[in-house]
């Protein structure tokens, strides 16, 4: 049998942290977010006609049960290569929190933007993870109204779980142009991908115009005094004004 384990607040250990020598990347929290699986993961899965498939919400790591013996440490001694745990102290929250010890090859893979604006984007650090991982993928067939009836009639108008990991839904969708319905069925398929990638939060890269819109709104600031503009107020206003600052005599 397999055994799952996710971090999170709730769970049994908090943070994982994966390690190869003295190389370490940690994660506190499962989100699609922070998590990419390779390419070539639609081989896993058969027996379905869809039109369009995306990678969802990860489930956690991937163990063999009988295997799963962990060590509790006293200190962190990663010269062992074993699968461990220990509590740390987590400053932040300012509390100890279980962290589990995983051994396993991980190699960087670049960098990757997210959340990019005219303001700039956040960098991430992208990290390879051999190491296995339980995923759930969604795939999206479009069918006739017929068989959307049908399946809504006989799933009760419900989610309808076929078996331990794999569901299907039957949903109604208007086109964008609104000319058109399409039925569609969402399939949600569990399956194992034998490593993935995982995101961990670098820096914030600021544009120029951040730094302009940033400027300007620091010296509005000083001017008006008291008041709290952002470069955000500064964005929205240089859309109908032209903003320059005076010089000096």
């Amino acid at each position: 049998m397999e055994k799952i384990v996710k971090p999170g607040m709730f769970n049994e250990y908090q943070k994982i942290a994966f390690y190869h020598g003295e190389n370490m990347v940690r994660i506190d929290n499962f989100e699609s977010g922070n998590i990419e699986i390779p390419e070539g993961w639609e081989k896993a899965i058969s027996g379905y006609t869809y039109e369009a498939n995306s990678f969802r919400a990860p489930k956690g790591i991937v163990f063999d049960s009988e295997n799963f013996q962990v060590r509790n440490a006293r200190k962190l001694n990663l010269a062992k290569n074993d699968l461990f745990t220990i509590k740390e102290y987590d400053n932040v929250d300012r509390e100890g929190k279980r962290v589990l010890y995983i051994p396993a090859e991980i190699e960087p893979a670049g960098e990757v933007k997210q959340c990019e604006s005219k303001f700039g984007y956040y960098l991430y650090k992208k990290t390879k993870v051999n190491c296995p991982i339980k995923v759930t993928v969604w795939l999206r067939e479009v069918v006739s109204k017929e068989k959307a009836d049908e399946c809504f009639k006989q799933w009760n108008g419900k989610r309808y779980e076929e078996k331990p990991g794999v569901a299907h839904e039957v949903k109604h969708r208007q086109s964008f142009d609104g000319t058109q319905d399409d039925y569609i069925i969402v399939h949600y398929i569990d399956i194992i991908v034998p490593w993935f990638y995982l995101l961990t939060f670098d820096k914030v890269v600021y544009s120029e115009y951040y730094e302009l819109t940033d400027k300007l709104a620091g010296k509005m600031n000083e001017v008006l005094g008291g008041k709290s503009l952002s470069h955000y107020d500064i964005d929205k206003l240089l859309e109908h004004f032209d903003i320059t600052e005076k010089t000096e005599a």
